[in-house]
């Protein structure tokens, strides 16, 4: 009996998928594997140590810094949250760890990584949902999204690190930072100017015009808070504004909301 001979293009198709599908099989155990390993660990730099021993997930983050921004998550005790900008997976996987139950994260990345995605589903646990969208975080369509899927119209805690030019940080700021309650948080990453802003030299972290950005929320209100490790580190750094309805007239009246 002759076997059937497939079109070429018809095997390198069924090819691409079984190596997709190995991929995300491979990811889910991991993270199977991390989610295990974190169980009764509470302290953020611990978890940050552990996440960082997993290679798929390693997230780009200084290690004081984000362990104090997931001090202060976990003292907000947010319901409803929203990360723009999954990456690898590693924050999200984090602030999991320090969400109250039965709160609910999404987490947004335009690139479409069904195996991170996969992953970061497996990040859910004791009544937390992590929820993992591809979509354009720019679009209004996605936030109609967000709410639908957190079952809430307002956030407690948004973290930005998404589009780090500075038309897209703008964008996902005027878009999102309304959505944010009277007393929620907003955290956005990459404040800290990194060689090409400072020197017009190559640089390692390249944080374009996120920094610029923040100076101009920072202005608007004085009591902004930066994580920063270093003032003259590469990049990096944390911003953390209170939202109030103060802040958010003298965003509005600079233009940074509509």
């Amino acid at each position: 009996m002759s076997l059937i001979r497939l079109p070429a293009r018809v095997l390198r198709s069924l090819m691409a998928r079984s190596r997709d599908l190995a991929t995300v099989l491979r990811y889910r155990r991991r993270a199977a594997v991390l989610t295990d390993r974190a169980r009764g660990i509470a302290a953020p730099e611990s978890l940050f140590d552990l996440v960082n021993e997993f290679d798929e997930f390693r997230p780009a983050q200084i290690r004081s810094e984000f362990s104090e921004l997931l001090r202060r998550v976990r003292a907000h005790e947010p319901r409803a949250s929203l990360e723009i900008g999954t990456a690898t997976g590693g924050t999200a996987f984090l602030l999991s760890r320090c969400l109250p139950r039965e709160a609910r994260l999404v987490t947004l990345d335009i690139a479409d990584n069904a195996a991170r995605r996969a992953a970061a589903r497996m990040f859910s646990f004791d009544g937390r949902s992590i929820l993992p969208r591809c979509a354009d975080s720019h679009r209004p369509e996605t936030l109609q999204m967000v709410i639908r899927d957190l079952r809430s119209d307002l956030l407690d805690f948004l973290f930005v690190d998404g589009d780090h030019t500075f038309d897209g940080v703008a964008a996902d700021f005027r878009l999102h930072v309304p959505r944010v309650r009277d007393g929620g948080l907003v955290a956005m990453h990459d404040i800290v100017p990194d060689s090409l802003a400072r020197r017009g030299e190559a640089a390692a972290a390249r944080t374009d015009g996120v920094p610029r950005f923040w100076v101009r929320v920072r202005e608007c209100v004085p009591d902004a808070e930066e994580i920063v490790e270093s003032p003259t580190q590469e990049g990096y750094g944390i911003g953390v504004l209170r939202v109030s309805a103060e802040a958010r007239g003298r965003l509005r009246s600079e233009g940074l909301l509509e």
